[in-house]
């Protein structure tokens, strides 16, 4: 059984740069088919059983979520979602054709510079212990563990 790893990021104590934001990575522009795409690539690589639907990403961007997406190649090939009303970040990913290249962490600078501009002091995520990867890409950001 696995247990969550909370962090948080303090981004009036160490606020980003606009250095960080990458070329590749966007606000999603609502273009369903895309997303539906990445999610099915994200279905054929990770077996998640907490994994969002089309509907369920309607429901958060009509909540006031945000999604960063990374699109190469004219494919959404990864994402990191803010829940604004809460300032948490969920679900970061990247296809693994595209992994240990350094997008997980341009995602979550990318995502640290949207906060700030969108005014958050703090922004918190949870990761589950058994993700390696997402761990070390919060801890390269300058996540802390709480």
């Amino acid at each position: 059984m696995s247990s969550i790893i909370q962090f948080e990021y303090n981004l009036i104590d160490n606020p980003p740069n606009q250095e960080n934001y990458s070329d590749n990575i966007f606000l999603f522009n609502n273009n369903f088919t895309d997303l539906q795409k990445g999610i099915d690539t994200f279905n054929s690589e990770i077996e998640w059983d907490d994994m969002w639907t089309i509907n369920i990403a309607k429901d958060r961007l009509q909540n006031n979520w945000k999604l960063l997406v990374l699109i190469i190649d004219n494919k959404i090939c990864g994402w990191n979602w803010l829940d604004y009303n809460n300032k948490h970040t969920h679900n970061l990913y990247v296809s693994k054709k595209y992994s240990n290249k350094g997008w997980g962490l341009k995602l979550k600078k990318s995502m640290l510079f949207l906060a700030q501009e969108l005014k958050i002091d703090k922004l918190k995520c949870k990761v589950d212990d058994w993700n390696l990867n997402s761990i070390r890409v919060q801890e390269k950001c300058g996540y802390t563990r709480m």
